[in-house]
């Protein structure tokens, strides 16, 4: 109880004099992390404070479900994992680690992972981090955001990962004239809401050009048969293109063979003779 009161009155001080508040982000090694520009996330900028512009924003789509395909509302809802990807250059956290008792403080731009035991990443609150405002401007429900706002990942040399995941509702033109045997082309179209391509311009992340479907689940009913991707509007907005193919087996058996087997029943009604007794019946 003693030595809990030393460090926290230790820790205490310093915040007095450095710090305003701070955040545990990573419980295993005892790691706080403040902004030291008073605990704002901000757009980034370089030494001269002029703001950049983010050429190398990756970003990523991973489809993990395809819920459901309202063909009456046209509207399409995934489950999706987004992937997110940046350098900040503006390197203004303040990291903390509690390490054998040892409170020991340095910046991104004195991180050197051999003096601190082979540590090259931290989890960080995105609250506390600069994050573009990327949403689905196509979306049908009026729900913009992520479902879950998960940490964000920041290396020591800067580089900042985010992959929340996402439940989106999206409007999609469908078209049933060739039901059960159609296919529909559905659009995700992402972008940031209030930066334009003068501040943030998009990239592939991993030089993916499509949705990722290496976690999909297949869906019972439809069967996912391209996910291309393009770089729209000066690189910023990203259209993805969800080709979907209706699974015929279940209408075949159900619908197509019973309409044609009593459609031959009924023709074949008129070969019988007049006088046959099952034709009266």
């Amino acid at each position: 109880m003693k030595n809990t009161f030393v460090w926290l009155s230790i820790l205490e001080i310093f915040l007095n004099l450095n710090l305003q508040k701070f955040n545990v982000v990573g419980a295993d090694v005892g790691t706080f992390v403040e902004d030291s520009s008073g605990g704002l996330a901000s757009f980034p900028t370089n030494d001269d404070e002029e703001r950049l512009v983010i050429d190398m924003f990756k970003f990523g789509v991973a489809m993990i479900l395809l819920i459901n395909v309202d063909e009456k509302n046209q509207i399409m809802q995934t489950n999706v994992w987004l992937t997110l990807k940046w350098n900040d250059c503006q390197f203004s956290w303040v990291f903390l680690l509690l390490i054998k008792k040892n409170l020991i403080a340095f910046t991104i731009k004195d991180w050197n992972p051999a003096d601190y035991g082979g540590l090259e990443s931290m989890r960080v609150p995105q609250e506390r981090v600069w994050v573009p405002d990327i949403v689905l401007y196509n979306n049908a429900d009026g729900n913009y955001e992520v479902s879950y706002h998960s940490n964000v990942v920041v290396d020591y040399q800067g580089n900042v990962i985010w992959v929340p995941p996402a439940i989106y509702k999206s409007s999609c033109r469908i078209d049933v004239e060739y039901f059960p045997f159609d296919e529909q082309v559905c659009r995700l179209i992402f972008g940031s809401w209030t930066y334009n391509s003068n501040e943030v311009k998009l990239r592939w992340y991993n030089n993916k050009r499509s949705v990722e479907l290496e976690d999909y689940s297949p869906s019972g009913i439809w069967d996912v048969i391209d996910v291309p991707g393009e770089l729209i509007q000066d690189k910023s907005k990203i259209e993805f293109q969800i080709v979907i193919r209706r699974k015929t087996l279940f209408y075949t058996v159900i619908l197509i063979i019973p309409t044609v087997l009593m459609a031959f029943l009924s023709m074949m009604v008129f070969y019988l003779p007049a006088e046959c007794s099952e034709k009266s019946h």
